[in-house]
């Protein structure tokens, strides 16, 4: 779930403002978000988003095509600029941005096509990158960023997965998991420094919160259900994901802040709902659901999905203009204003990502 600060402060008000409306947008369906296709940069054909969209309506994700992939940042006008990366990188892409434009992200070190040597990076200009963790021979990835600068991230040890947590002096933490030998991820990260992710083990895979007092701590699962996950935090510790129920299928949910589990509405004829990809402040959330009759497998068959905060579900592909031919495959991030981003498909089968504004005139 972040631009330039003087952007965000010229935004302010309209942010406010318009965050207001999108109660009643949603309700009065088609229409009520105007739609910016996120174009690739120079040389590109594909744009992807990962999971960065800050209050100015700045975004980041990758551009690519045939051959190498590039970290991209898009204004809200869908303009995309190259950040920087090694010289003889084929492979960069930016996941997380904050309102006062630090990007986050990893690029290749190697130039090698199996992508080793992939680091941890962080972007204070789109011209300037940074290492944010000593190369130790480790594989690492920046996943999230809050607005005080603080960084959640992965490393690959050869055998699982372990989170860290930067802080903005460069102190660096490494979280333990809830069992030794699990594989667990820190995907994001609040302005309390709580983070947000899952561990992956023997006993199972659940959802997560690790606070810097108390470590890593298992989220509530649903009645019956033995699985959950979790991608996203707000500033008032509330987490958007998903669980398995009783009968094995897997449903949209929100932790408050106690860690206590609500399961969140399904749309009509879903097989799987999950609400885990962007949580805002005033307590909506995105993601995606598959129905009945598609191919779980394909990423093709998701469909972009909002939750408000009382668990209503949307699907966002009613919630745009009539007869634009473009369907929305993810919803990855939300911020306070409504704005959306995530991954569609044009009526040619092109990909390509996509950001959402509330329309103020659909009151």
């Amino acid at each position: 779930m972040s631009g330039a600060r003087s952007m965000h402060m010229n935004t302010f008000r309209a942010v406010l403002c318009t965050a207001g409306l999108l109660v009643c947008a949603i309700a009065q369906a088609a229409g009520a978000y105007k739609i910016t296709i996120l174009r690739p940069i120079a040389g590109k054909t594909v744009s992807a988003a990962q999971f960065g969209l800050n209050a100015g309506g700045l975004s980041v994700g990758t551009s690519g095509g045939t051959g190498a992939r590039r970290a991209t940042l898009w204004n809200r006008q869908g303009n995309g600029v190259a950040l920087a990366q090694p010289r003889a990188a084929i492979f960069s892409r930016a996941m997380g941005i904050n309102d006062c434009g630090l990007i986050v992200g990893a690029v290749d070190t190697t130039g090698q096509s199996d992508l080793t040597g992939l680091r941890a990076v962080r972007w204070r200009s789109p011209n300037r990158y940074e290492f944010i963790l000593t190369d130790n021979g480790y594989d690492s990835d920046a996943l999230g960023i809050n607005e005080r600068g603080w960084i959640v991230g992965i490393r690959f040890t050869g055998a699982v997965f372990n989170p860290f947590v930067a802080s903005p002096s460069g102190r660096v933490n490494y979280p333990m998991p809830l069992a030794e030998g699990d594989s667990f991820e820190l995907l994001s990260v609040n302005r309390r420094h709580e983070a947000a992710g899952f561990d992956s083990g023997d006993s199972g895979t659940f959802a997560v919160r690790w606070t810097e007092s108390r470590g890593v701590e298992s989220l509530g699962l649903l009645a019956g259900g033995t699985i959950s996950a979790a991608a996203s935090i707000n500033d008032h510790g509330e987490i958007g994901g998903v669980a398995d129920d009783a009968n094995g299928e897997f449903r949209a949910v929100r932790w408050n802040s106690q860690g206590d589990i609500e399961q969140l509405e399904s749309l009509e004829n879903a097989i799987y709902s999950d609400a885990q990809l962007g949580i805002n402040n005033r307590g909506f959330s995105v993601g995606v659901t598959i129905f009945d009759g598609s191919d779980p497998d394909d990423f093709l068959s998701q469909r972009a999905t909002l939750w408000d905060p009382q668990g209503e579900a949307f699907n966002l592909n009613d919630l745009i203009p009539p007869k634009s031919g473009i369907v929305l495959i993810t919803a990855n991030a939300i911020n306070d204003a409504g704005e959306i981003y995530g991954d569609a498909v044009s009526a040619k089968g092109e990909r390509f990502a996509y950001l959402l504004v509330p329309d103020p005139r659909r009151r």
